[in-house]
This record gives C-alpha cells, structure tokens and sequence, in this order.
C-alpha cells in the first residue's frame, strides 16, 4: 500500500505519515490527537525531510 495519507491498517501496524504528502504541522496534530493513556506508539514517518 503506497503511503501517501495518513493510514492505519491493522491493530500492530505502525501508522504511516507521509511528509511529501501530508504537513509536519498535521503529523503534529495527529500526535496531540492521541487519547491520553493511547497504547498507539508505532509510528512511520516517510520522507522527513518533505
């Protein structure tokens, strides 16, 4: 599956957050996203560099 969103595809799969598509701005807002005590910790940042 290419990466180009923000996806999720199982339960263990890291979500995967693609910065030539996406802004770090969103990738921020989906880290504060996050339910306090959220057992989501893996996490696949592609082309950090945008």
């Amino acid at each position: 599956m290419p990466a180009t969103t923000l996806s999720k595809t199982a339960a263990h799969d890291p979500r995967v957050f693609d910065l030539d598509q996406l802004s770090l701005r969103e990738l921020n807002q989906a880290l504060h996203n996050l339910a306090p005590g959220s057992n989501e910790t893996a996490w696949e940042v592609l082309n950090p560099k945008g």
